[in-house]
């Protein structure tokens, strides 16, 4: 499973436009653009982090009634937030010999896939990898804008210069909190199916949305 970062703060302007978007559409009863805007927060490609999406409920949900919040229409979306954490609860926690991280990186080149190809690996922890300047920078790059827990350091011996990945500890440390995190979300979640699920409006029955795994 994807594991994103634990701060949310990135996303909270991109809530504010979307609980404004949300309550134009309850205003004026237009169902169409309601179903556009839950199309585009369900599609994989343009999909919130399910814990941005987990905290989009919380902001929803505040100074709201349970019958002011369910004409948002949010129910596929309470319902798609809650199944992924669930199946995220019970995965068994990561082991102490699990070196895997596993990201959807912002990048589909060559260079990108091999670098996906070592994050991926539970085994390696260590890449010494030999790159021009500007392959480096991208790299470099990379792992910056997405927070990894990995270190990179240039070896300026030989030609091209050798970049030196190594993987940190952090990255269990990270893991820990992030599943606290998401089960701190998902008690939260099950209290609120009578808020954020509307069984009437024809959507997929919410039975058994409150029980925890």
């Amino acid at each position: 499973m994807p594991q994103p970062p634990l701060d949310l703060r990135q996303w909270q302007p991109h809530h504010a436009e979307l609980v404004a978007l949300f309550d134009s559409a309850a205003v004026l009863s237009a169902s169409a653009v309601r179903e556009r805007l839950l199309g585009f927060l369900l599609a994989p490609a343009t999909a919130l982090p399910i814990l941005a999406a987990a905290e989009f409920l919380r902001v929803c949900r505040e100074k709201r009634t349970p019958e002011t919040l369910r004409a948002l229409g949010l129910s596929p979306l309470y319902r798609h937030v809650v199944d992924s954490l669930k199946q995220t609860a019970s995965a068994p926690p990561r082991s102490d010999s699990d070196w895997s991280i596993t990201v959807p990186l912002s990048c589909r080149c060559a260079l990108c896939a091999e670098l996906s190809a070592f994050l991926s690996d539970s085994q390696r922890t260590r890449f010494s990898w030999p790159l021009a300047k500007d392959r480096r920078q991208h790299i470099h790059q990379i792992l910056d804008g997405h927070h990894l827990p990995v270190t990179h350091e240039t070896t300026r011996r030989g030609s091209p210069s050798t970049l030196v990945l190594t993987k940190q500890p952090a990255l269990f440390q990270h893991a820990a909190a992030l599943r606290k995190k998401q089960q701190e979300q998902l008690a939260w979640l099950a209290q609120q199916p009578a808020a954020l699920c509307d069984i009437a409006a024809g959507n997929r029955p919410c039975e058994g949305v409150g029980q925890l795994p």
